[in-house]
């Protein structure tokens, strides 16, 4: 029973996030012992086993999920980014089973329609939904719309309420207004810009920082490329370098380095991005999930915009201090595993209670926590979820015999197995997974 199943997470992801999965043979709990983390509960399926999206009956309710790939909380409020539904659901207090229903819906004009669109209440593939940590303002990455849709001071319950600003102006050209597929988005707040955005403009191959949307809905200042538009600047050994576009791994023009950055990838660094795939800030320290490299990057302090000088015009901010992924800053190993490896790393969280970075480690079927680094690269992890160990990383694989499970040619999910999950959140000692290839919330315990 050979089969094989393909996910593509996000219109938005370029070829490095596609997923492909061999999926054969059959499985289930027994075989080989699997020391994963249990579910609490899950919410989207009829049962563990389930995997299809809108629960298998092809209708869309108020408790069916289709490709989640975002979460976000208050403490009370509940918001899941629906991405195949076109919607955000939301919950007036914490989901606790999988028959809780959505107490409304954003996007949709109700919990039955999943039709995308780009006009006022409508959502094509939200990727990503944030709250500032004091909870009281949201964010919505409107992926396929390439948008950010912010409300500061509520938390919306329905369309009716409009969002105070809109990220991206909707063209093509590359500039310091437009977003390219963003796939995530935080609030960054400070005692200086109390409204702070930061912007992983993934198709841009760049994270762009907003000190005050409200003033402007143009970026202050970006990471990962060398200015917010394409042109020529002299390094400090006095050479001239052009590039055309945003592509990945766009060193800044320090020291004698002239690389042009329009063809191949460049040359990896502290400084550069490829299709980032998410950010999180609480404000004070900002982690960038730097997918196309295989790594995640880590800054104790959000980086400040750099000043005025031979190679840069004030436009760009500085490099990250830390990376978890790889064992230097210049490496870009892509199919990692093992304790401290990545295959897609597409999305970050840091719990502030344990201090633990929660990395959705897509490509290996499973979530990943770390230690917030304070010295030192490539550290390894103190916690796995959807694995056994840290050697397995196939996707529904319960008797961990490095099959995913099937019964009777039909895909086949647990209580302790992911399928490509879509990031983490936090709330009260639990754990809120997306889990993306499986069309469910997953609930775990924090490890």
């Amino acid at each position: 029973m050979l089969q094989k199943m393909q996910l593509v997470r996000s219109v938005g992801i370029t070829a490095a996030l596609a997923l492909t999965v061999v999926v054969s043979g059959c499985g289930g709990k027994g075989g080989n012992k699997n020391y994963a983390p249990e579910a609490v509960f899950q919410f989207g399926q009829p049962n563990y086993q389930n995997t299809t999206a809108n629960r298998g009956v092809f209708v869309v309710t108020g408790n069916s999920l289709n490709n989640p790939s975002g979460a976000a909380t208050n403490g009370t409020k509940f918001y899941i980014a629906d991405q195949g539904n076109n919607r955000i659901l939301g919950f007036n207090s914490l989901p606790t089973k999988n028959t809780t229903t959505a107490d409304f819906v954003i996007g949709q004009p109700n919990l039955t329609s999943n039709t995308p669109g780009n006009g006022v209440g409508q959502l094509s593939s939200p990727t990503k939904v944030a709250i500032s940590p004091d909870g009281q303002n949201l964010l919505i990455v409107d992926n396929a719309n390439s948008r950010v849709l912010i409300w500061y001071g509520t938390l919306p319950v329905n369309n009716s309420t409009p969002p105070t600003v809109t990220l991206g102006d909707g063209l093509s050209a590359v500039s310091a207004t437009n977003l390219s597929t963003p796939y995530g988005a935080t609030f960054a707040p400070s005692a200086t810009y109390p409204k702070r955005v930061i912007v992983a403009d993934t198709g841009n191959n760049r994270v762009l920082v907003y000190n005050d949307p409200t003033a402007s809905t143009a970026a202050n200042y970006v990471l990962g490329q060398r200015d917010l538009v394409p042109g020529s600047k002299m390094n400090a050994a006095g050479n001239m370098a052009t590039w055309t576009g945003n592509s990945p791994n766009c060193p800044q023009l320090t020291g004698t380095i002239t690389t042009s950055c329009d063809i191949s990838l460049g040359q990896v660094g502290a400084d550069t991005l490829y299709t980032p795939g998410d950010v999180w800030s609480d404000g004070a320290k900002l982690i960038i999930a730097d997918t196309g490299n295989g790594r995640v990057l880590y800054f104790p302090t959000v980086p400040t915009q750099l000043a005025a000088g031979t190679y840069t015009t004030g436009n760009t901010g500085g490099p990250a201090t830390f990376v978890l992924g790889q064992n230097n800053m210049i490496t870009r190993t892509t199919s990692g595993g093992g304790q401290s490896g990545f295959t897609q790393p597409s999305t970050v969280w840091r719990d502030l209670n344990s201090g633990n970075i929660f990395v959705g480690d897509s490509g290996n079927n499973r979530v990943l926590a770390f230690r917030t680094p304070t010295s030192g690269n490539g550290l390894p992890a103190v916690s796995v979820y959807g694995q056994g160990d840290f050697s397995h990383v196939t996707a529904n694989d319960d008797d961990q015999n490095n099959v995913a499970d099937t019964d009777n040619g039909i895909p086949q999910a647990s209580d302790r197995t992911l399928f490509a999950p879509a990031g983490a959140t936090t709330s009260a000692g639990l754990v809120y997974v997306p889990d993306s290839g499986n069309n469910r919330l997953m609930v775990f315990t924090i490890q």
